[in-house]
């Protein structure tokens, strides 16, 4: 029969290893440690591990995006850690903690209670992570519960909470930079097309507002009130005109790209605006299966896009300096008016010295006539002897 003490080791090592195998974090680096989850959060998972050979024990914050997998000790992970499969291309799908097996139901309800409360204060990044969990780690019947239960306490369900809160989350990121959806399931493709497609509407006939560029101390003040030094009278500066838009839409250019008058300033960020539709539409091309079934949609959508990418390098040219059609046009026309006015002016001049060639020979005939006068008969004298 065993002693106290022999149980209590044994307890103690069942305990130690139930912990150190609690679960399995596996990263893209191919790197496996393993510990006890102590504390999620939407941008990093606490794990408490031990150090080999040692007692000493450390809690290590490791942020989602160097997470490959989560699995439960013992478990072998689905597939290869990053390190096997780094060759492989990734997308947006890719989940930076994806858990192949079931949530369990405790789980769950803490997901969805967190989600619920994310999503009344709008905070749509914590939303989209825990519903991606959620959704990658219910069954069937499980997300048919929880979308009602969505639909009761949200008054949407679980697809459209999920579709809407990846959205506001790429919009939300996409300020100076692409925008991009990510994390986004199968689950939810069905609520995100629509989405997509109103969103890419909205870009194009969306009133972009655009302030023109401020002139500088210098130039004000050389186009400043001068006097005429004969008359004394103060001479104003011409008036500049006022009367060019400071809000732009993209369908008003898309037909005419060339055309597009705004300053510098404007342009750089009116690109950014013209960026964000071509954008939305690359995620429709890839999200929405629609446009795969729908042929003639297809051609239109691609058609818009060639027209978006004319449109984004006219304006791109407009933002370095370039010239706008109309401008290139008077441009030519100005230079094609100097060439005439410089022609006119040439024959002009070969007039004048026609005339004054034409003068001068009357001039030199009437001369020569005036000193050898023809004689009555008609003979006129014979030159003097010198």
């Amino acid at each position: 029969m065993m002693s106290k003490r022999v149980w209590q080791a044994v307890l103690v090592g069942v305990l130690a290893a139930a912990t150190l195998h609690g679960e399995v974090v596996i990263l893209k680096t191919g790197d496996r440690l393993e510990g006890e989850i102590v504390q999620e959060t939407a941008t990093d998972v606490s794990v408490r591990m031990s150090r080999p050979g040692s007692k000493i024990r450390f809690v290590r914050k490791i942020p989602r995006r160097d997470i490959f997998q989560i699995t439960a000790g013992g478990e072998s992970p689905t597939s290869a850690p990053a390190s096997q499969v780094a060759d492989k291309p990734t997308t947006t799908q890719t989940s930076p903690t994806s858990r192949p097996a079931r949530l369990t139901r405790n789980e769950q309800e803490r997901f969805v209670r967190v989600a619920l409360t994310a999503w009344e204060k709008d905070a749509y990044r914590t939303v989209g992570s825990y519903l991606y969990r959620l959704i990658n780690g219910s069954s069937g019947e499980d997300l048919a519960h929880w979308s009602a239960t969505f639909e009761e306490q949200a008054d949407m369900s679980l697809g459209d909470m999920a579709a809407e809160s990846h959205l506001q989350t790429a919009l939300e990121q996409s300020h100076g930079r692409k925008f991009r959806l990510r994390y986004v399931t199968a689950y939810e493709k069905p609520f995100l097309a629509p989405r997509l497609a109103d969103a890419y509407a909205d870009v194009l006939k969306e009133s972009f507002r655009c302030e023109p560029e401020k002139r500088s101390r210098s130039v004000r003040s050389s186009r400043s009130s001068s006097r005429n030094r004969k008359t004394g009278k103060t001479i104003d500066p011409p008036k500049e005109s006022n009367n060019k838009p400071t809000s732009f839409a993209i369908k008003d250019w898309l037909d005419k790209p060339d055309d597009f008058d705004g300053d510098k300033l404007q342009a750089r960020a009116f690109a950014s605006h013209i960026q964000m539709a071509i954008d939305l539409l690359a995620e429709r091309f890839k999200w929405d299966d629609q446009i795969k079934k729908d042929r003639k949609l297809a051609d239109q959508l691609e058609s818009e896009k060639k027209a978006l990418l004319a449109l984004k390098e006219a304006v791109d040219a407009r933002a370095k300096g370039g010239l706008t059609r109309a401008e290139r046009e008077a441009k030519v026309a100005d230079r094609q008016r100097l060439q005439e006015m410089a022609k006119t002016a040439a024959e002009q001049r070969e007039e004048e010295r026609q005339e004054h060639i034409r003068k001068t020979l009357e001039a030199a005939q009437a001369l020569e006539l005036q000193q050898n006068p023809p004689t009555p008969g008609g003979v006129a004298p014979a030159a003097k002897a010198d």
